[in-house]
């Protein structure tokens, strides 16, 4: 409906003009776009399109003062200049290109409105604006086919020389290693970066032209993996956001470089929504944080397991009433998940005896050290002691009973944690989940932890508990919950 209104507002030509000149910039802002974000050098562009506002700036003030030279060619001069001192000043000043940029970036800023405070005020008003916030319908034919010219020269550019782009985006000391002259060719893309940018200056405008150049590659990174498809999905994006921009600015009667970039700006947003790499990534970060706090976890345990027995005292009373709840018999395989010292082997052992089997599981090879010395092979023939955390704990045998006794507060994941456990366990298998203390003293405990390994790690409720334990398949058949202690358990039942 949009595409169908243009016809209606604007004349065949103009229309043509305007859809060939959105193509044209939003296909070679794209593919810059395409080395700066991914070389992450986008305050090179940033840089760029304000050094092509200066340059503009200046020719239109000596346009106003009778100078044949037009505004285009000095902004492409200026940015050319910029392009060949970027590297110099930062290899003589020891300056991170970075700091080199950002002073660059307030200096073109500077000189541009500088040029335009010098303009008459008929100029000022008018043409300044269109540098300023771009012009779609200002450009010429001879800037048409310039642009042209341009994006013919890229493409053949890119063809000749695409290993030698590809293994600088990958990693510059490789492909210095494997011969490539790489300052040539980072010089070549700041080239292509100034004159890309400086042509493009009427349609998008300054201010504006840097968001083109990030906004699509940006948004085609949320999809692809694979660099040399970026070089094709980068200017399909260019592409359609600026004429996407165009229609917006049609029907809502917006400015039309502005609309460009709000809407390159709504499509990044969605694709950002959308991206299977940002959930990647969020992934990818939650399991460094767990990871990073399974090894303050483990450190913790091992600094404080000579003496754990001695500052931990467990009531053999409580500890009798919990592993008779789980109605254990001669022969069974239980998982002593957090096993520690080794605290409950014996009371387990009671039911399982020498037919059964004991799986003494902990992240502590400290505390394993110690279980293994008070239990011995001669006294305790069917315990088997392994160090790992439970959430990689792998075995092809099925569990009677898993037990995690005292160490359910200090698990990431707890839902994962019940998940994986339960694929462990045998058909009516158990899975119990336990404290010799009530929830509340469990959680006051490790409120007031002075260690930060374990502060704040909490106890769920029965409840929490229980749904974790139905969406892994079990059912909750016995529960307690009160001043003396707190333990839940699940049983799993083949469908």
């Amino acid at each position: 409906m949009i595409f169908l209104l243009m016809f209606v507002i604007l004349p065949v030509e103009i229309l043509i003009k305007i859809i060939l000149s959105a193509v044209l910039a939003g296909f070679g802002l794209s593919i810059v776009g395409t080395f700066v974000v991914h070389m992450k050098i986008t305050s090179v562009g940033f840089a760029m399109s304000h050094a092509a506002f200066a340059g503009a700036a200046l020719g239109l003030l000596l346009e106003a003062y009778g100078s044949q030279l037009d505004a285009v060619y000095t902004a492409t001069i200026f940015t050319i200049i910029i392009a060949l001192l970027l590297g110099p000043l930062s290899n003589k000043t020891n300056l991170d290109s970075n700091v080199i940029l950002g002073i660059i970036f307030s200096l073109m800023i500077a000189l541009g409105f500088i040029f335009i405070s010098l303009m008459p005020s008929g100029v000022t008003n008018s043409r300044s604006l269109s540098i300023i916030w771009g012009s779609i319908f200002g450009l010429t034919q001879s800037e048409l086919i310039t642009l042209i010219f341009l994006n013919i020269t890229i493409i053949i550019l890119i063809i000749l020389f695409f290993k030698e782009f590809i293994a600088i985006m990958f990693n510059k000391k490789l492909a210095l290693a494997a011969g490539i002259h790489v300052k040539f060719f980072e010089f070549l893309i700041l080239f292509i970066t100034a004159i890309v940018v400086s042509l493009s200056l009427k349609i998008v405008g300054a201010f504006l032209v840097y968001a083109m150049i990030v906004n699509p590659t940006s948004t085609a990174h949320q999809f692809i993996y694979d660099t040399k498809k970026l070089f094709l999905v980068s200017p399909l994006l260019g592409i359609f956001t600026i004429l996407g921009g165009i229609f917006l600015s049609l029907y809502a009667d917006f400015p039309i470089a502005s609309s460009i970039i709000i809407f390159s700006s709504i499509v990044f947003a969605l694709a950002a929504i959308f991206s299977p790499k940002r959930r990647k990534a969020k992934k990818k970060q939650n399991s460094k944080q767990q990871n990073e706090k399974k090894n303050k976890v483990r450190e913790y345990f091992n600094d404080i397991a000579e003496i754990w027995d001695q500052i931990v005292i467990h009531n053999p009373d409580k500890l009798e009433y919990i592993i008779d709840a789980l109605n254990l018999s001669r022969g069974q395989k239980v998982l002593d998940v957090g096993s520690g010292t080794g605290i409950l082997i014996p009371y387990i052992y009671k039911y399982v005896k020498n037919e059964g089997r004991i799986v003494a599981l902990d992240i502590s090879d400290e505390m394993i050290a110690i279980s293994r010395k008070k239990h011995p092979e001669q006294d305790f023939p069917n315990v088997k002691h392994v160090i790992s955390d439970v959430e990689h704990f792998k075995t092809t045998e099925k569990f009677d009973a898993i037990l995690c006794y005292s160490c359910f507060p200090h698990f990431s994941n707890k839902e994962k944690i019940i998940n994986h456990l339960t694929k462990l366990l045998d058909n009516e298998g158990k899975l119990m989940i336990a404290h010799s203390e009530s929830r509340e003293k469990i959680n006051e405990i490790h409120k007031n932890a002075k260690s930060e390994s374990i502060k704040g790690d909490y106890l769920p409720t029965i409840n929490e508990i229980s749904e974790m334990m139905e969406k892994s398949g079990l059912t909750v058949n016995k529960f307690r919950d009160d001043e003396e202690m707190f333990f839940i358990i699940g049983m799993k039942k083949e469908p």
